[in-house]
């Protein structure tokens, strides 16, 4: 699993991005000095390090500038978080070699771009977050069966089974999601799977992507989503 190093003197800021770093699926580490985290990365070198600009023993750009300049270090991202915004501390910031600036408040979807365009595996443009529910599938082939997801997106899940799968087959999926009561009926398009065998973190079972979801199906699918990973669901 890849890591992201949190820095930062807020607590309720480094709680907001932990929880939402999680459940994009990434590990964390924590400090509120930039003396810790520099020593913590010379430890071990996280895949990314998102740090604010102002901390109580220096600044995000110096840390960057430490960060990068060691050999040993320099190619983690790091991306630097302010309040001001202002063009001065942005450019220092660049020119010291981070990856990325961002004003506070920064929004969930700001994490995810920046995560995923540097350190995602897929380099995704929709969320995908672990995510367990249970989902009615219908094979095609006469046989249903209720299983489990160990993730969702806005545009598909991956649902655990011990069956067989084929790449390609449309499946008829219909599921809740927790704690609403709406109802998701839905084509699914089967795009990969991994069997008993594979080493997948996901497990055995099959990644499908939904093709037929209206409009406010997946308004609400995507709004529940974004709730989730920021916590404002449980």
């Amino acid at each position: 699993m890849k890591t992201v190093f949190l820095v930062d003197e807020s607590t309720a800021f480094l709680q907001y991005l932990t929880l939402i770093i999680k459940r994009l699926g990434y590990d964390t580490i924590s400090a509120s000095r930039a003396c810790d985290c520099l020593e913590g990365v010379r430890e071990k070198v996280p895949d990314m390090v998102i740090c604010e600009a102002n901390l109580p023993d220096g600044g995000g750009v110096e840390l960057c500038r430490q960060i990068k300049s060691d050999p040993e270090t320099e190619h983690a991202h790091v991306v630097v978080v302010t309040t001001d915004g202002s063009n001065g501390t942005r450019q220092a910031a660049m020119e010291e070699g981070a990856s990325e600036f961002l004003t506070k408040p920064v929004t969930m979807r700001s994490i995810f771009n920046v995560l995923e365009h540097h350190i995602g595996f897929r380099r995704r443009k929709q969320i995908r977050t672990p995510y367990i529910t249970t989902v009615k599938v219908d094979w095609g082939n006469g046989e249903a069966e209720t299983l489990e997801t160990s993730n969702l997106g806005e545009g598909g899940m991956f649902i655990r089974s011990e069956g067989s799968y084929q790449v390609g087959a449309v499946l008829d999926l219909s599921f809740t999601l927790n704690g609403s009561p709406v109802a998701f009926r839905t084509k699914a398009e089967v795009l990969y799977g991994f069997s008993g065998e594979s080493s997948s973190p996901m497990g055995s079972g099959v990644g499908v992507r939904f093709m037929d979801l209206d409009s406010q199906q997946q308004f609400l699918l995507t709004r529940h989503i974004e709730d989730y990973v920021t916590g404002a669901v449980a």
